[in-house]
């Protein structure tokens, strides 16, 4: 039997805190990546338009597209990972005499408790 998620309750502590360093960090290199995939991508751009840097449209240089593309790939990468939300999965059990003793969490994972509990599943940020 499948369990949906259910919402955290608000007495809920996790007893790993954040600090700001932690932030701030996540920060910085966050807008590292982000200076390096610009200034890599200005490649790109001019590849389309302005390959010669003369000041007029024209002509072309796929090398460059292709160069600014896959020098940009890394970056642009990096900077997915880095804003992905950091999500905390808890498993609670409950005691509940209308529950079970064995609960299925994956397929590989079971819990066996020695009273009834029901399992109630939740996604936290995990800041």
């Amino acid at each position: 039997m499948k369990v949906g998620l259910t919402p955290a309750p608000t007495n809920l502590y996790l007893s790993q805190k954040t600090t700001t360093w932690k932030t701030v960090r996540s920060m910085l290199f966050l807008v590292i990546v982000l200076f390096f995939f610009v200034q890599i991508s200005v490649i790109t751009v001019s590849g389309f338009l302005d390959s010669d840097l003369d000041g007029d449209f024209g002509p072309p240089d796929p090398l460059m597209v292709v160069a600014g593309s896959l020098c940009s790939t890394p970056f642009l990468l990096a900077f997915f990972i880095l804003i992905k939300p950091h999500l905390l999965h808890i498993i609670r059990a409950e005691p509940n005499h209308a529950g079970q003793n064995a609960h299925l969490i994956t397929p590989s994972t079971l819990i066996q408790t020695h009273t009834m509990t029901t399992i109630q599943h939740h996604l936290v940020p995990n800041l």
